[in-house]
């Protein structure tokens, strides 16, 4: 019980990180190219809603479990079948928000680097991300054992790319960075 409600308070936290972060995205970017800046921030905010979905759904699925403990009978076997769906929902929502958050990384990776905000060689790996993300849609489809493997590591590398990219855009003077203007001294 205090695991899955220390579960949904990290869905609740990230969930509004999430959407915080969307609104900096925007806000930051909307200039560069709007378009762009839009459907990444789209995305993001919309994977931090999934997320706050996710952590309610989890909720109601451990007052479930708890109710399935104390109670028999036929009772006992409608609350499963109930949790059974409450557990489909999580499920299908947490993997809402993990589409919705790589194809927003995707979008963001493609407008950094048409702006000239990172170095070219670093779009190469939200392009790998993209193949094993893929990989492993084509070993669930012929039923490798190493799905959920693949699709982890498809998921780490489009993390390695935010933090690589976010580090760069910190570290990197602003004049050094290709796409940044910097108005002279007077």
């Amino acid at each position: 019980n205090a695991a899955h409600n220390g579960n949904a308070f990290f869905r609740a936290v990230t969930g509004v990180a999430l959407i915080a972060a969307a609104a900096a995205l925007y806000t930051n970017l909307k200039d560069r190219s709007p378009t762009l800046a839009s459907i990444a921030a789209f995305g993001i905010a919309a994977a931090g809603v999934l997320a706050l979905v996710a952590g309610a759904l989890q909720l109601v699925f451990v007052e479930l479990a708890e109710e399935y403990v104390a109670s028999s009978g036929t009772h006992q076997e409608q609350v499963l079948v109930t949790a059974r769906g409450f557990a489909v929902a999580t499920g299908n929502t947490v993997g809402a928000a993990f589409i919705a958050l790589v194809l927003s990384t995707y979008v963001l990776a493609i407008l950094a680097g048409r702006e000239g905000l990172v170095p070219r060689w670093l779009i190469g790996i939200p392009v790998i991300s993209a193949v094993v993300i893929g990989s492993s849609l084509i070993a669930q489809a012929v039923g490798a054992d190493l799905e959920w493997w693949i699709l982890i590591s498809g998921m780490f590398m489009s993390i390695i790319w935010l933090l690589i990219a976010g580090l760069w855009l910190l570290v990197t003077p602003k004049d050094k960075i290709s796409g940044v203007s910097v108005p002279a001294a007077a």
